[in-house]
């Protein structure tokens, strides 16, 4: 190759030999570049003597290609098991409260005058009204003082005129009572039966001792009665008389023969001790 550019360079003129040599020595050195390598060099030695005058070579000596190393691949990271986040309940809308109105502020009252502090002032309270009792029985009323009320009636049963009252005051209620039984029934006379007795029971003087009363009473034929007993003579205080028709609805009689009911009379004795009553 050496004798080939000396040639060459003999041929050219040396004008162009200047510029010829070096694109040639240009193209020379590609083409010994582009020439495989050997696995070894040649011995200095054996070089021809021409290189070392010559333009000197420079040998190119390729690296074998260093193997790539494969870049292990990250293993990857275990999963852990995560437990599903359960979903929010929904949520329910609340109804909204209307505004309250903003009420104006109450103007400040005046302070009450005495007159309307009087007026203001809290009423006592009711007294409780109180509950009627229970009214008392008849022997009850004998017991209590304030029963026996003097009244002063017209005596019919007296000692100067019984005989008036067996032939005025007996039939004329004898003909009172037939009314009410109706115009069929007429009681016969009767006769006078045992007097009611009734025993004052206090020490306190009345203002009046008690008269005889006398108490009428209209039996059927087997001695019961037919209508409840009817005061005929009172004895001046009502208590005695309530307690003498009580008595008098309880007395049994004796039965008679006819067909007819029959008017009787019982007198009312009240034992009283006048002497020794204590005012």
């Amino acid at each position: 190759m050496v004798a080939l550019f000396k040639d060459l360079s003999a041929v050219w003129p040396s004008r162009w030999g200047g510029g010829m040599l070096v694109l040639l020595s240009l193209g020379l050195h590609g083409v010994v570049l582009s020439m495989p390598v050997t696995d070894r060099s040649p011995d200095a030695e054996s070089l021809p003597e021409e290189s070392h005058t010559a333009t000197d070579v420079i040998d190119v000596v390729q690296l074998p290609a260093t193997p790539e190393v494969a870049t292990p691949e990250p293993e990857p990271e275990p999963m852990l098991a995560v437990a599903p986040t359960p979903a929010p309940p929904p949520q329910v809308s609340q109804p909204t409260a209307p505004p309250t109105p903003t009420q104006a502020p109450a103007p400040a009252a005046a302070p009450p005058t005495p007159e309307e502090s009087e007026a203001l002032a809290p009423a006592a309270p009711p007294e409780p009204t109180p509950q009627p009792s229970a009214p008392l029985t008849t022997a009850e009323r004998l017991r209590t003082p304030s029963e026996y009320e003097y009244v002063n009636r017209n005596k019919s049963l007296t000692a100067d005129n019984f005989r008036r009252f067996t032939f005025d005051v007996v039939p004329g209620w004898i003909e009172a009572v037939s009314q009410d039984l109706g115009p069929d029934v007429t009681p016969e006379l009767g006769k006078e039966q045992s007097p009611l007795s009734i025993q004052y029971p206090l020490t306190t003087c009345l203002p009046d001792p008690p008269a005889e009363g006398l108490v009428g009473v209209i039996v059927n034929a087997d001695g019961s009665l037919m209508q409840t007993p009817e005061l005929l003579d009172s004895t001046n205080y009502p208590v005695l008389d309530d307690y003498a028709l009580e008595q008098a609805a309880q007395q049994s009689f004796e039965p008679h023969t006819s067909s007819e009911p029959r008017a009787h009379w019982l007198p009312v004795k009240v034992i009283y001790d006048e002497a020794n009553c204590t005012s």
